[in-house]
């Protein structure tokens, strides 16, 4: 039996008609479909429960653009299993390659620590160590990478998914954009959940 995913946008409650991508439901989808690369998130495991009616919802956060080689948009998605009630938050970072978009989903549950790997990674300054060169980096449960590089005085951070090689280079100034919509989108995951949504 197929699995059916209903895509509910004002219904639902999470986000208004005008705030809706259209395109979005595609991140849905590949949760679900996505059967070549190993499942690492809670969130990836629930979209893909097979035999059951799934209602996703989402919510956009913010597009880090500045100081990065490709746009990274940052959003919160849920899903609810509509026989049992039970649902899964996560945050999706998409980011927009020339010829495809990547989907790395960081489940709600993982959020906290991967938002202060982030701030420690933005923090650490040149020297880390006694060598010529340093690197930081904090990897997610899902493979999603975040790191930074020190290099004779110039510092430059890249994010990289598990799903893929390429490497999104970005300033090092920018991780800290990227924590200030973690924490956004932190707080929009509590919202829905204080709110029952």
């Amino acid at each position: 039996m197929k699995k059916l995913i209903l895509i509910l946008l004002a219904a639902a409650g999470l986000v208004s008609t005008a705030d809706a991508d259209s395109s979005f439901p595609d991140a849905l989808m590949i949760a679900s479909t996505q059967t070549n690369y190993p499942v690492k998130t809670a969130y990836e495991q629930f979209a893909r429960v097979p035999g059951a009616v799934l209602v996703g919802g989402w919510s956009r956060v913010g597009t880090l653009s500045d100081g990065v080689s490709f746009p990274v948009d940052v959003k919160v998605v849920r899903l609810t299993n509509m026989e049992t009630s039970n649902h899964v938050y996560a945050i999706v970072l998409i980011t927009s390659y020339p010829n495809y978009a990547q989907y790395d989903y960081i489940d709600s549950d993982e959020l906290d620590g991967f938002i202060h790997g982030t701030q420690l990674v933005s923090r650490i300054a040149h020297p880390i160590s006694s060598t010529d060169d340093s690197a930081a980096s904090y990897i997610t449960k899902g493979g999603f990478l975040i790191m930074k590089f020190s290099s004779g005085g110039n510092a430059v951070a890249q994010l990289k998914s598990a799903r893929n090689q390429e490497r999104n280079t970005l300033e090092a100034s920018s991780l800290d954009k990227l924590t200030d919509l973690l924490n956004t989108a932190k707080a929009n995951i509590q919202g829905l959940i204080q709110n029952g949504g």
